[in-house]
């Protein structure tokens, strides 16, 4: 079930580009999804795949996701997917743990930008659960921000002080491109490890 919570766009909660639609198949598609019987709260930030948004929306995000929470059963753990980055922000970070404390799990992107991770938000904060990527081999994907010196993880996985928790596949995963659950396309990031 996808329920509509909160857009940057008014009443407008299209997926023109497909990302959200993409890492929501992962998390309840009714063939690929991992928690298909979940209720994904749908929240549009972006318009495009390299779309701005202000700290302001994303901040007002977060807001009404709490108080979709609190306004339920705040004793059941909910997930908010966070599968983008920003340039570290500090009012970005506070009211992720501000989620956090309230008994939302926070689960965020590490980044496309092979980085360290500790730069940007919601990724690098140490509460949550931060997601890398890994491809077939379990190597990890040249993409993923790393605190580590960006080695395999066969052979240098030293994560000490990194901000990543868990490396899952992100490249070349399948995923849903519209509404219909029969057509699927194959893509990577840390967006799709984190969904």
């Amino acid at each position: 079930t996808v329920t509509n919570l909160w857009s940057a766009y008014g009443s407008d909660y299209d997926d023109s580009v497909g990302h959200g639609t993409a890492v929501g198949s992962l998390i309840i598609g009714d063939n690929i999804g991992t928690a298909k019987d979940a209720t994904l709260m749908n929240v549009k930030l972006y318009d495009s795949v390299a779309g701005e948004t202000s700290v302001g929306n994303v901040v007002t995000a977060f807001s009404q996701v709490l108080a979709h929470h609190n306004a339920n059963d705040t004793t059941d753990v909910k997930v908010l997917c966070a599968p983008w980055i920003t340039t570290q922000n500090d009012l970005i970070d506070s009211k992720v743990m501000e989620l956090n404390a309230a008994n939302v799990v926070v689960v965020a992107a590490a980044g496309n930008k092979n980085q360290n991770v500790n730069t940007f938000s919601p990724a690098g904060i140490e509460e949550i659960i931060t997601v890398g990527s890994h491809d077939r081999n379990y190597k990890i994907t040249e993409f993923t921000n790393t605190a580590w010196d960006g080695g395999s993880a066969n052979t240098s996985m030293n994560n000490f002080g990194a901000q990543v928790d868990i490396l899952t596949i992100g490249e070349d995963v399948c995923y849903a491109v519209s509404i219909s659950n029969t057509v699927y396309s194959a893509g990577s990031g840390t967006s799709l490890s984190s969904g």
